[in-house]
């Protein structure tokens, strides 16, 4: 009898990677530690990115056999906000990410693909944890906080995409409300002074009320970011994916479609006996690498450099700049070997 293949973690990578083994035939087993599906995020509004690559993630997506049958809003249009407030309205030609739902709802992107990987044959456990030695796929989340982010539940009448980037209300990150249908999602992403984070929070949400009229709801959530790329992501013949691994984008630190490739791609090389670094390696590694500079960059340019990146956004184009600046680049290996070595080249 085949062996049955166990995953640690319900987050998309671990869904991902359940659909692309059930749909092989194989027996899968899905443990959650959390007592219910989405619980980490809520029904919040997400982002997968859509300008790392010029291939749209939801074809991307597609490819392994995954269905999109998940609420997935195409946003063409950001304002972004300096750090004296100034509103810098921005556009692109194509999406440069969708706007999903996590958690519960029907079409919330968890749930779809937890019925998904259900109705191919794989088994999901929620509120039950499950070591690292008993698993073959580690899919549970980050395991590190380079980053930090607090978000909460908001109303707000105008739809859209908002970007703050101000170093002193999100310090080396950035503060953002995404809005659609009166619902939205605010927070503010950081990377450093993590002591001062509610304070961080609150002038965000104040920020924001100020300029766009949003109203809050009580409670928050909190989540961890990795910045770091592995040697490898196989160890002790555990393979790790998603942000187990440390695969993100770390521009605006967005996992989904990271995370969902590397699920699907670990389930592919337990499928065809293929080497999983090989295959991660070949498909963004070294883009993954390079952006390791891209998050120096962003982190030591200052107020008046990040100015100047987001007037060049409004002039080219929001996904055709990040298109660009996601481009893999000699100077970009450079400086990741130089400055980012030590802090940034991990291994799992």
């Amino acid at each position: 009898m085949e062996k049955k293949v166990v995953i640690a973690g319900a987050g998309p990578a671990g869904l991902a990677a359940a659909i692309v083994l059930a749909k092989a035939g194989k027996e899968v087993e899905v443990y959650e530690k959390a007592p219910v599906l989405g619980s980490r995020f809520g029904s919040s509004y997400q982002a997968i990115e859509n300008y790392t690559e010029q291939w749209d993630c939801l074809g991307e997506i597609s490819e392994f056999g995954i269905q999109i049958n998940f609420f997935a809003k195409p946003c063409t249009e950001m304002v972004l906000f300096d750090h004296r407030g100034s509103r810098h309205e921005v556009r692109s030609n194509v999406p440069y990410w969708y706007l999903v739902r996590r958690g519960t709802e029907h079409t919330a992107l968890d749930a779809s693909l937890a019925r998904q990987a259900r109705e191919h044959g794989a088994r999901v456990h929620y509120g039950k944890a499950i070591g690292i030695k008993d698993a073959d796929i580690i899919a549970t989340g980050p395991r590190r906080g380079d980053g930090i982010a607090m978000e909460c539940d908001a109303h707000c009448h105008e739809e859209g995409v908002f970007v703050l980037i101000d170093e002193k209300i999100a310090p080396g990150g950035y503060a953002y409300l995404h809005s659609y249908g009166g619902k939205g999602t605010c927070g503010v992403a950081i990377t450093k002074s993590f002591g001062n984070l509610n304070r961080h929070f609150e002038d965000t949400c104040r920020f924001f009320r100020e300029n766009i009229g949003a109203n809050y709801q009580v409670g928050t959530r909190v989540a961890g970011v990795n910045f770091f790329v592995p040697k490898t992501a196989v160890k002790d013949g555990k393979i790790y994916c998603g942000e187990a691994a440390g695969f993100q984008d770390y521009f605006f630190g967005l996992g989904i479609r990271y995370a969902i490739v590397s699920g699907a791609l670990a389930a592919e090389s337990i499928i065809h006996e293929r080497d999983y670094d090989s295959m991660w390696k070949a498909r963004f590694g070294e883009k993954m690498r390079q952006n390791i500079a891209n998050r120096i960059f962003y982190e030591r340019a200052g107020s008046m450099g990040r100015k100047a990146l987001l007037a060049l956004a409004s002039q080219i184009g929001i996904r055709e700049f990040l298109l660009e600046w996601h481009k893999p680049r000699m100077f970009k290996r450079i400086v990741t070997d130089i400055f980012g070595r030590h802090k940034h080249i991990d291994q799992v």
